[in-house]
């Protein structure tokens, strides 16, 4: 690297990485297919009152549920020094994958890995999008 380019550093006009350190974490989002993390978060909601109607069944009331996020890691590859970008797919630490399907009952995801074969699978919340009678 000659002056020149030394200038061009200083001045912030090179577009790649090129700090002291040796070498940068990517800030790309994981590209892998399917959620890298499924995070569980109880939800406040206010007091509510479920009132079944079956005969003899007695009314509760809670006041949360709990809601599922999928989420995406950013991606865990280092950056060479003075590259903008690294070689191959953006990926994270995570081996496994899940499958982004959702159960239309309770809001939660499959529990299986993406691309699995039959049925899918997962351990229900509370079915807060269906209606009992």
């Amino acid at each position: 690297m000659d002056m020149k380019d030394e200038k061009k550093i200083e001045s912030g006009m090179v577009p790649f990485h090129c700090c002291s350190s040796e070498r940068h974490q990517c800030s790309e989002g994981c590209e892998e297919k399917g959620n890298c993390k499924v995070e569980y978060k109880r939800v406040g909601n206010g007091p509510k009152t479920f009132n079944p109607k079956t005969a003899g069944a007695k009314s509760f009331e809670y006041d949360s549920h709990i809601a599922a996020n999928g989420e995406k890691h950013n991606c865990s590859q280092l950056l060479p020094k003075y590259k903008k970008m690294h070689e191959g797919q953006h990926k994270c630490t995570e081996n496994v994958h899940t499958c982004q399907s959702i159960c239309r009952a309770c809001g939660y995801y499959c529990i299986k890995s993406f691309g699995h074969n039959g049925a899918h699978s997962t351990a229900h919340g509370n079915m807060s999008n269906c209606k009992f009678i």
